[in-house]
Protein backbone atom coordinates (compact mmCIF):
# COMPACT_ATOMS: atom_id res chain seq x y z
CA UNK A 1 0.00 0.00 0.00
CA UNK A 2 2.88 2.36 0.65
CA UNK A 3 4.00 1.94 -2.95
CA UNK A 4 0.70 3.43 -4.18
CA UNK A 5 1.26 6.51 -2.04
CA UNK A 6 4.83 6.82 -3.23
CA UNK A 7 3.80 6.32 -6.85
CA UNK A 8 1.25 9.12 -6.53
CA UNK A 9 3.85 11.34 -4.92
CA UNK A 10 6.28 10.76 -7.78
CA UNK A 11 3.56 11.40 -10.37
CA UNK A 12 2.39 14.57 -8.61
CA UNK A 13 5.89 15.98 -8.17
CA UNK A 14 6.78 15.01 -11.74
CA UNK A 15 3.78 17.01 -12.87
CA UNK A 16 4.98 19.95 -10.78
CA UNK A 17 8.46 19.99 -12.28
CA UNK A 18 7.13 19.40 -15.78
CA UNK A 19 4.93 22.49 -15.54
CA UNK A 20 7.52 24.56 -13.70
CA UNK A 21 10.30 24.16 -16.24
CA UNK A 22 8.24 24.17 -19.43
CA UNK A 23 9.80 27.38 -20.80
CA UNK A 24 7.31 29.75 -19.16
CA UNK A 25 7.77 33.50 -19.37
CA UNK A 26 7.85 34.40 -15.68
CA UNK A 27 7.76 38.12 -16.47
CA UNK A 28 4.11 37.86 -17.57
CA UNK A 29 1.90 37.83 -14.43
CA UNK A 30 -1.00 35.96 -16.04
CA UNK A 31 1.30 33.19 -17.28
CA UNK A 32 2.99 33.01 -13.90
CA UNK A 33 -0.40 32.70 -12.18
CA UNK A 34 -1.43 29.88 -14.53
CA UNK A 35 1.82 28.03 -13.81
CA UNK A 36 1.32 28.41 -10.06
CA UNK A 37 -2.19 27.00 -10.42
CA UNK A 38 -0.89 23.95 -12.28
CA UNK A 39 1.97 23.50 -9.80
CA UNK A 40 -0.43 23.61 -6.88
CA UNK A 41 -2.55 20.91 -8.54
CA UNK A 42 0.52 18.67 -8.82
CA UNK A 43 1.47 19.25 -5.20
CA UNK A 44 -2.12 18.52 -4.17
CA UNK A 45 -2.00 15.21 -6.06
CA UNK A 46 1.28 14.30 -4.40
CA UNK A 47 0.02 15.10 -0.90
CA UNK A 48 -3.34 13.36 -1.28
CA UNK A 49 -1.80 10.19 -2.68
CA UNK A 50 0.83 10.14 0.07
CA UNK A 51 -1.83 10.51 2.75
CA UNK A 52 -3.95 7.79 1.14
CA UNK A 53 -1.00 5.39 0.93
CA UNK A 54 0.10 6.04 4.50
CA UNK A 55 -3.45 5.76 5.84
CA UNK A 56 -4.07 2.40 4.23
CA UNK A 57 -0.69 1.14 5.39
CA UNK A 58 -1.36 2.22 8.98
CA UNK A 59 -4.81 0.64 8.94
CA UNK A 60 -3.40 -2.59 7.51
CA UNK A 61 -0.68 -2.65 10.17
CA UNK A 62 -3.23 -2.16 12.96
CA UNK A 63 -5.39 -4.91 11.49
CA UNK A 64 -2.41 -7.25 11.30
CA UNK A 65 -1.47 -6.42 14.87
CA UNK A 66 -4.87 -7.44 16.28
CA UNK A 67 -5.87 -10.28 13.95
CA UNK A 68 -2.64 -12.23 13.45
CA UNK A 69 -2.84 -13.99 16.81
Amino acid sequence: FVSFGLLGTVIGLGSVFNQLFAGINFADPSTFQAVLNQVSNGVYTAIISTVAGLSTTILQSVKNLFYEK
